[in-house]
């Protein structure tokens, strides 16, 4: 009887760790998004003049895509003036979206005329 409970033991114990090994990623499905990080230099031009003229003395430290079946369908910069940190959102024709404050985590209320 032993016999079987230790061969039961090791059995149960052998499923366990194999279910433990075994890495669980998950499946990219068509239609899902996917983050692609744009070099800042190679930014389009039309994000960096929207920066130097709405965020002056800001600087651009990241970029990044959102791309749909290999089409950019929104972008987003990270820019920097000393500790004030703003993310701004474009969409696929590189016009404005919003602006996000990391620090209060909410969007910020931007005068239509900055907007533009």
């Amino acid at each position: 009887m032993k016999k079987y409970f230790l061969l039961a033991l090791l059995l149960v114990t052998a499923v366990f760790v194999n279910a433990q090994d075994q890495k669980t990623e998950p499946k990219k499905s068509q239609g899902q998004d996917v983050k692609v990080v744009i070099n800042v230099a190679d930014l389009n031009t039309a994000i960096t003049s929207y920066v130097k003229k709405n965020y002056e003395g800001y600087k651009i430290e990241k970029a990044m895509s959102l791309q749909t079946n290999g089409v950019a369908t929104k972008y987003k910069t990270t820019i920097k003036n000393n500790e004030e940190v703003r993310i701004l959102s474009f969409d696929k024709d590189f016009k404005f979206l919003s602006v996000f404050d990391p620090k209060r985590e909410k969007n910020i209320k931007i005068p239509s005329d900055k907007n533009k």
